[in-house]
């Protein structure tokens, strides 16, 4: 699990997945954030790697952001949206 953890291209992979297969790879989160250039992508490989690196002890997520979704009995569901890089920690 550590060397799948600290992989560079584990985390290539990620950011990849996240970022261009994602269904909601265009739903910014709490930081109002989308890596859709290569240039954030680049960026956002480097700090998920900087963050593994520097130890997970003092990495904390950012919150979700909330929205709700009606529903077809007229209530409301709710929908937790993860940061970017809280997307590519959980891949």
């Amino acid at each position: 699990m550590y060397l799948l953890q600290n992989s560079y291209y584990a985390t290539l992979l990620a950011v990849r997945t996240v970022t261009t297969e994602n269904k909601g790879k265009r739903t910014a989160g709490v930081d109002r954030v989308k890596a859709n250039t290569p240039k954030r992508k680049m960026a956002l490989v480097k700090d998920v790697l900087d963050t593994i690196q520097n130890g997970w002890d003092i990495y904390r997520p950012m919150p979700a952001k909330r929205i709700y979704i009606p529903k077809a009995n007229g209530k409301l569901r709710p929908l937790g949206i993860p940061t970017i890089k809280d997307q590519c920690h959980l891949r």
